[in-house]
C-alpha cells in the first residue's frame, strides 16, 4: 500500500474502533424511560354501543342523534356513507344521503364495487 494511504487507513481504523468501544459502553449505561415501556390494557372494560334501526326507518336525524360525538365536538358537520354493491344497498344509501342534505349537512357517498366470483 502506498505510504500516503497507509496513514489515513490506520487513522480511520483507530477512529472506527474508538467509536465502537464508546458505543458498547453506552449500551451498558442505557436508562429505561417510560417511553420504552409496553403499555398494559388502556381501557379497563372497553365497550361499544350499537343501535339497531330498521332500514326502512333509517334517516340522518336518528343516526346523528344516536351516534356519540367526538370529544370536544358539539355537532357533526358532515356524514360519509358507504354503500354496498347491491341495488338495494345503493337505494338505501341514496335515501340516507337525501336525508342528510335535508338537514343541511355536508354528505359524501362511497359505493363498493361489485366483486366477480372467480
Amino acid at each position: 500500500m502506498p505510504a500516503a494511504l497507509s496513514g489515513s487507513v490506520s487513522l480511520s481504523a483507530s477512529w472506527c474502533s474508538n467509536y465502537s468501544k464508546a458505543k458498547a459502553s453506552d449500551e451498558k449505561t442505557r436508562v429505561e424511560m417510560p417511553f420504552d415501556e409496553q403499555p398494559g390494557m388502556v381501557l379497563e372494560s372497553p365497550s361499544v354501543s350499537y343501535i339497531q334501526v330498521n332500514v326502512d326507518e333509517l334517516d340522518a336525524g336518528t343516526l346523528l342523534a344516536e351516534t356519540p360525538l367526538p370529544k370536544g365536538a358539539d355537532q357533526f358537520t358532515s356524514l360519509h356513507i358507504v354503500a354496498g354493491a347491491s341495488a338495494n344497498a345503493r337505494e338505501t344509501a341514496e335515501s340516507l344521503q337525501r336525508s342528510v342534505q335535508n338537514l343541511g349537512k355536508a354528505v359524501t357517498m362511497y359505493c363498493w364495487p361489485s366483486l366477480d366470483k372467480q
